[in-house]
């Protein structure tokens, strides 16, 4: 016997164990090279989901509810030696039929010149005129809006002081604009641009973002940063640059010399200073002095009351805890006099 015919006389003996094995052997085959497929899919799909978010976009720097200056994008542009563009990007509703149609939470875009050079694509959103708008898609589909059409967009109202502080009132929160839409924003223009991960379209509305600042009561601010880099450009890279190009401005603080006094005076536009800054100016080897000031709803003495006024404060070493100096004017609206009570009302 030889050795082939012993091979073909064992397949035959065994041909169902064979059998078998050849059927799981086929069909683990199958699922293996399905899952490679699906794997590659999904990767695909994922990647180009971030094209169509991003662009060519690597990094984004976000401000959170802050807002620094236009400026610092274009230090930070030249340090790195790559595109950089500031975008202020709100909250809004898109409305059309005198308000029949509305969408809730649009993203409001507010873009310049620099915006396609981080994309890596032509939108044409940069030249935006006053009264033009782009939309997407998705909110031409949903509100019915062709070229030359009007758009009234609500925005939430942003500020520098945060709007949670307790003396911002909650009332006209939003800024109504009306605006023509010059184009409509499909995939390949960045319809669906959004720093979110997320397989759903946005609704996007992209402005001019010195439009949307005069409309905000902002002078040439921005809450996010688009940076285009090379693979070897990291995190640190970016945070490196920020600390080089950053200035007061950008945290919302300013100096202010006080010649009379031979002083020199920090605000925050904020109104709060936060501990990190508190503690670098304490650093400084000088004689400082803390003061707060806040917004008062009335000070109120027997029948007498003073509404809408500021408090400050003055040196532990000049008053107890329970003392209080005010002018001349505030006394004689209030027929206060040395010695009298006086209840102070504040919200919290």
């Amino acid at each position: 016997m030889t050795y082939l015919s012993l091979i073909g006389k064992n397949l035959f003996y065994y041909w169902k164990r064979n059998l078998a094995l050849a059927l799981g052997v086929a069909i683990s085959t199958a699922v293996i090279t399905g899952a490679l497929m699906v794997g590659d899919s999904v990767k695909h799909n994922l990647n180009k989901g971030v094209d169509l978010r991003l662009g060519a976009v690597t990094h984004t720097v976000q401000a959170g509810d802050r807002f620094f200056t236009g400026s610092l994008a274009t230090g930070i542009g030249k340090d790195l030696k790559i595109p950089a563009a500031p975008v202020l990007l709100l909250e809004g509703i898109a409305i059309t039929d005198g308000g029949q149609k509305r969408i809730n939470r649009v993203q409001v875009v507010g873009v310049n010149e620099n915006i396609d050079k981080a994309l890596h694509v032509n939108t044409g959103f940069g030249h935006l005129s006053d009264d033009e708008v782009v939309v997407s898609r998705n909110i031409a589909s949903r509100l019915n809006l062709n070229t030359g059409d009007e758009i009234l967009i609500r925005i939430k109202k942003a500020s520098l002081i945060p709007l949670n502080t307790p003396f911002v009132s909650d009332q006209n929160n939003t800024v109504p604009v009306r605006l023509k839409v010059k184009a409509v924003a499909g995939n390949d223009k960045m319809g669906r641009f959004n720093l979110r991960i997320s397989q759903t379209a946005p609704f996007n509305v992209f402005v001019s973002i010195d439009m949307l600042n005069r409309l905000m009561g902002l002078n040439d601010r921005a809450n996010v940063l688009l940076l285009t880099g090379n693979k070897s450009l990291s995190k640190e890279n970016v945070e490196a640059a920020i600390q080089r190009n950053w200035t007061l401005a950008d945290i919302n603080l300013s100096i202010k010399s006080l010649t009379s006094h031979k002083q020199i005076q920090i605000n925050s536009e904020r109104v709060f200073i936060e501990p990190a800054a508190t503690q670098a100016i304490e650093k400084i080897p000088s004689k400082q002095r803390h003061i707060l000031t806040y917004f008062v709803n009335s000070f109120i003495s027997k029948t007498d009351t003073t509404p809408y006024s500021f408090i400050s404060t003055l040196p532990d070493n000049q008053l107890t805890k329970d003392e209080i100096v005010i002018n001349r004017w505030l006394a004689e609206d209030l027929k206060a006099k040395p010695g009298d009570n006086i209840d102070i009302r504040y919200f919290v």
